[in-house]
């Protein structure tokens, strides 16, 4: 067994980058949540049933299309419309950056004895063994964990918001919300990662 120090001495790379993938497992655990959070809100009830459905349907992009169509549906106002149309957008790149870097195989890319950046290679949706590609430093890796941490931040502000505005019944109730007067100031879009292009 290896000691705590060199550990993990199977994976060969930079720790640091390693150490950030694991930020944006978890940085996007936490964002899924404020989706569900705004999925219960909007779609049907506060409960455990709409949770459910969140849980069956196992895509996002489906997820945050029932969301946009619900509030939509719901009548809110233009501006609440498109702030959670802005998180939306937002999540959806985020969920892509996560299978991106997710579903890869990685390499280490070493310059002079160092390494300074990892390689992810992914295969072409419909085409698994038609590679993408995407070189990615520590700056990057933790820039993906850092937009998503933003995300996460102004779904949960958004979402105190509707509740302080026409939600306070549930806020009030047995499983309280913090309420907010104030609408989210709404982050810039996250980064769609991209494939380097073809060698």
């Amino acid at each position: 067994m290896s000691s705590q120090s060199d550990w993990p001495t199977y994976m060969k790379g930079h720790k640091e980058h390693y150490h950030a993938l694991g930020v944006i497992a978890a940085a996007f655990n936490l964002l899924e949540h404020r989706l569900l959070g705004l999925f219960m809100l909007y779609v049907s009830e506060f409960d455990d049933v709409t949770a459910l459905m969140f849980q069956r349907i196992r895509d996002n992009g489906t997820r945050s299309d029932f969301l946009a169509r619900a509030v939509t549906a719901r009548g809110e106002s233009p501006e609440i419309k498109d702030a959670v149309a802005h998180f939306c957008k937002g999540f959806d790149t985020c969920a892509q950056n996560r299978n991106t870097l997710m579903h890869s195989a990685t390499a280490p890319v070493i310059e002079n004895g160092e390494i300074v950046e990892t390689v992810f290679s992914k295969g072409k949706k419909g085409q698994p063994l038609d590679w993408n590609r995407y070189s990615l430093d520590l700056t990057q890796l933790r820039n993906v964990a850092d937009e998503m941490h933003e995300f996460t931040t102004f779904g949960r502000n958004l979402m105190n918001y509707v509740f302080g505005q026409y939600r306070r019944r549930i806020a009030e109730g047995p499983f309280q919300v913090p309420t907010s007067t104030t609408l989210p100031e709404k982050p810039p879009l996250p980064t769609l990662l991209t494939p380097r292009p073809p060698e």
